[in-house]
């Protein structure tokens, strides 16, 4: 999990946040990626953990939640396909 980097919280910007947002907006999570970790993303990621980490609801995007974030994307994949498989 340490090799996701390291947490993203309030402030921070780049390809992490980015590759974050655009996660959590392809579950189905607002705001759209723009980079910035504003306090709109905090909330966002406070909902995520709230729904599927609910042992720790912080708005800081550690290791343990891009990793279940990892997860459920690739549920939500399979899911897809095997829909259209279906």
């Amino acid at each position: 999990i340490a090799a996701l980097g390291p947490p993203l919280s309030v402030g921070d910007t780049g390809l992490g946040v980015h590759v974050l947002q655009a996660g959590l907006h392809r579950l189905g999570y607002e705001p759209l990626p723009d980079g910035v970790y504003s306090e709109a993303t905090r909330i966002t990621v406070e909902a995520f953990q709230r729904h599927w980490r609910p042992s720790k609801v912080d708005g800081i995007a550690d290791g343990e939640t891009r990793a279940t974030l990892m997860g459920v994307l690739q549920l939500a994949t399979v899911e897809s396909i095997t829909g259209v498989l279906n």
